[in-house]
């Protein structure tokens, strides 16, 4: 028979978001559960819970953040533009003297966005009321990937198409063990179980709980600048977006809808997007396209799309993959490994 020696792969090795990791920002975990701690400096808004007329002075605030103002705060209502000093704080109630700048005291209305602009204090005051941020404890598990394979000594002494079957079948299990890596690291569950124990590792869509954008229909220019908009607000500058192929279509499309003839003979049509700037923040994003989502449903994994901050994301393993060979039982005819 006339055949090809090199047996052809249907699917490539499309981690990127494994390799980014795994070069920029490793570092070995010293249990199977990971912890860590995040902050962020003082809140400056909130909103009215009730409407008001210009002579109220006591006004509620969203539930539970009252605790963002002190006495001696400036805010502003920024419907009305009216400053206001904030002389006491009751659970999620202000007290208040109106109409502290040049805007005269007005009506306001429930939901009125409202903002600390800062702070005053009297002369030979003692020191203010004390506001301190709460530091929030997060955390994840490992997980123990297995990948396993073996063949009798008879089927390793066969001459098989494809060269070295046990060699083969080893560099084909460390791609399929770095697929399930890179899987994990996006769509992986967080969970520990004491029967074993058993834990695995969580995945981006766990810790993606706010600023989640959904195009509810068509994905257009406007919705890809207010998803940056937000997504760029915090966090390092150092971003990827990893694409499902859908996604990174339309982002084409919208340089295509541009594309004008340069001459009679131009034959080459179309865009690849590699990277979007951002109008708002001028950030450079770089625009990885994961191939293998195409194969799922659009309404899911394969329309989805993760702005991931590599300054705040790191892949700690409590212990590197490795190789293990002669895996087989001591007794057994056969030839077996595994990565680990």
């Amino acid at each position: 028979i006339d055949m090809r020696e090199k047996i052809t792969m249907l699917d490539v090795d499309n981690t990127q978001f494994a390799t980014m990791l795994m070069k920029l920002s490793t570092e070995r975990a010293k249990s199977f559960k990971v912890e860590w701690l995040s902050d962020e400096y003082l809140p400056r808004l909130s909103a009215w819970s009730t409407s008001g007329a210009s002579d109220l002075t006591t006004i509620g605030v969203t539930t539970s953040e009252g605790a963002y103002f002190r006495a001696g705060d400036q805010l502003i209502d920024t419907v009305t533009l009216e400053v206001m000093l904030v002389t006491g704080v009751s659970a999620s109630c202000l007290t208040v003297d109106r109409s502290l700048g040049t805007v005269a005291a007005a009506s306001f209305a429930s939901g009125d966005q409202i903002v600390i602009v800062g702070h005053t204090n009297q002369q030979g005051a003692t020191s203010p009321t004390r506001i301190i941020t709460k530091t929030v404890a997060d955390y994840n598990y490992t997980s123990i990937q297995r990948h396993a394979w073996g063949f009798t000594e008879t089927a390793e002494a066969t001459e098989w198409y494809g060269g070295n079957l046990y060699e083969r079948q080893r560099m084909k299990a460390a791609v399929e063990h770095k697929i399930d890596v890179e899987d994990t690291l996006f769509f992986g569950g967080r969970s520990y179980s004491a029967t074993g124990p058993r834990h695995s590792c969580g995945g981006a869509i766990e810790y993606v709980t706010t600023n989640v954008t959904d195009s509810a229909g068509a994905f257009d220019k406007g919705e890809l600048a207010d998803f940056l908009r937000t997504g760029l607000q915090y966090g390092s500058a150092n971003k990827v977006l990893f694409a499902a192929p859908i996604v990174a279509q339309v982002l084409s499309e919208f340089l295509q809808d541009n594309w004008v003839r340069t001459g009679i003979d131009e034959r080459l049509w179309g865009v690849k997007v590699n990277a979007v700037i951002s109008g708002i923040y001028g950030t450079e994003i770089p625009v990885f396209v994961k191939r293998d989502w195409n194969k799922y449903s659009t309404s899911y994994f394969g329309g989805r799309a993760f702005l991931a901050d590599l300054d705040n994301i790191q892949y700690a393993p409590l212990r590197a993959t490795r190789l293990i060979q002669n895996t087989q039982a001591n007794d057994e005819d056969s030839h077996a490994g595994e990565w680990k």
